[in-house]
């Protein structure tokens, strides 16, 4: 019975870090979207979780595409349950801390999207609580 549970907890904890994966490739690719056609003006943020650094800046989705690329040589992202593979090296004090940012439509605060949040989404704002995905998800409007 142990082994049975356990092998439904590693299947449970599998799926949820698919589905955490596919959310940050949606997040990506919204990210890299407008009207449905790529756009390599688009800036993304990022924040160095360093907190010797905790550097705030830009990049372009070329950029960013290179950024994680450096992280998996063979290609591609890497489908890692604690999403290492979304933490990049930080341009100011070079340590692989910084991680994608966003600014909450409501209140405005920047923040690195939670990927631990497994029962929750990962881009809700700590502050006021806003997500937009949960806003998308459910079709409402804040």
């Amino acid at each position: 019975m142990s082994i049975e549970r356990n092998k439904t907890k590693k299947m449970i904890m599998a799926a949820i870090a698919c589905i955490v994966l596919i959310v940050s490739i949606m997040l990506i690719a919204s990210m890299r979207t407008r009207d449905g056609m790529a756009n390599s003006d688009k800036k993304t943020t990022l924040i160095c979780k360093n907190t010797n650094c905790k550097a705030v800046y830009e990049v372009s989705t070329t950029q960013l595409d290179d950024l994680l690329a450096a992280n998996n040589p063979d290609g591609g992202l890497v489908m890692n349950p604690d999403m290492k593979s979304m933490t990049v090296k930080c341009k100011k004090c070079g340590e692989k801390s910084a991680q994608i940012g966003m600014k909450c439509k409501k209140c405005g605060r920047l923040f690195v999207l939670n990927y631990d949040a497994t029962n929750d989404y990962p881009d809700r704002c700590p502050s006021c609580g806003y997500s937009k995905l949960e806003e998308r998800r459910n079709g409402t409007t804040h």
